[in-house]
């Protein structure tokens, strides 16, 4: 399966030596069932790839918390197994799946019935991640 992941270009020069390792996402998966965490480990990865505000918005995101003019788009290739899962009210395993709704002061970005994302548990190996493209903010408004 691939999924698609915005970081800066800084993050990138260690993901692609040592992969894409977990780290804590801040998570309401609370849809699932209304005891679980708001915080777990792993790798946000959206199902599908980004064009036009969708975009721009996860750019701008990154670039606004990571404090990098320089932002990358990344394709990773993930197992089915690696994804976060959750038992719902039957009992059955499922996979979580994440909406996000993005805001940038307020310009709307992300709709969470449109824009789905997995969280992978795992590490991501650097030969599973494809470098899509760099965006260098800095250069693009000179």
């Amino acid at each position: 399966m691939n999924g698609y992941h915005y970081t800066s270009y800084h993050n990138w020069l260690k993901i692609k030596d040592d992969g894409l390792k977990p780290y804590p996402i801040r998570a309401d998966y609370r849809k699932y069932h209304q005891d679980n965490p708001y915080i777990v480990d792993g790798v946000w990865l959206w199902t599908r790839r980004f064009k036009g505000m969708p975009h721009i918005g996860a750019v701008l995101y990154q670039f606004s918390t990571k404090g990098d003019t320089k932002i990358v788009q990344l394709r990773c290739e993930w197992d089915y197994d690696q994804q976060l899962f959750i038992k719902d009210e039957w009992g059955v395993k499922c996979p979580v799946s994440l909406g996000h709704e993005g805001w940038i002061g307020t310009t709307y970005y992300h709709d969470p019935d449109k824009h789905e994302s997995r969280v992978i548990v795992e590490t991501i190996p650097p030969e599973r991640i494809e470098l899509l493209k760099v965006y260098n903010l800095q250069e693009m408004f000179k």
